[in-house]
């Protein structure tokens, strides 16, 4: 890439050269050319920019659909860091066990920075398994057993999920939202309801 650079440069040189001796007849040719080599060049930059950016979605995208994302598993309390993660995983392996996903993670980690004051909870856990087969098992499980898994000493929170894009988390943040003000809003209503038919009965 470094080298495709040098080169555009070094056409933009030769064209400041041909514009200060502007005494030749044919310029307008050579300036022509020379814009056409430099739009050549970054045409091929611009292809090989947009393979490497398909070929990093498609990983991507790979991972995504074999990995899990756990919610609300305590933080480890150990001092060191190497400990905490031992923690994560050994936690993370008992969750497998108890959903009966006969596989080792290929990565466990905390997302996001341990002291953050915006955050309200543990830090979110992703799990990497080796192949999506294991994460759509998983997920399978855990919508048969998760109000089992819930009565283990510290999932009470515990929710397991897969791992989304940003699109599909804000879709699903707008959809929480959706159903907590339509609760709200029910509730209110049954409020209403509760207070005219209290009013009614007073009137026989």
């Amino acid at each position: 890439m470094t080298d495709n650079i040098k080169t555009i440069l070094n056409r933009l040189s030769s064209i400041e050269t041909l514009l200060s001796n502007n005494n030749n007849n044919t310029l307008a040719s050579q300036m022509a050319e020379q814009f056409n080599a430099i739009s050549e060049r970054l045409n091929e930059i611009e292809l090989k920019i947009n393979s490497n950016n398909n070929d990093n979605s498609s990983a991507e995208e790979k991972e995504r659909k074999r990995s899990l994302v756990l919610i609300g598993l305590p933080e480890a309390v150990a001092e060191k860091p190497s400990e905490r993660a031992k923690e994560d995983a050994e936690t993370v392996a008992e969750v497998l066990d108890a959903l009966d996903v006969e596989v080792c993670p290929q990565m466990v980690y905390r997302m996001g920075r341990k002291i953050d004051e915006k955050r309200k909870g543990p830090r979110l856990v992703k799990v990497v398994l080796p192949a999506s087969t294991f994460q759509r098992f998983a997920l399978a499980q855990w919508g048969r057993n998760r109000t089992e898994l819930k009565q283990h000493v510290g999932w009470q929170r515990l929710l397991v999920r897969p791992s989304l894009t940003k699109e599909e988390l804000a879709a699903e943040r707008e959809i929480r939202e959706q159903r907590r003000m339509n609760y709200e809003e029910n509730k209110k209503n049954e409020m209403v309801t509760t207070r005219r038919g209290g009013n009614m009965g007073k009137n026989f």
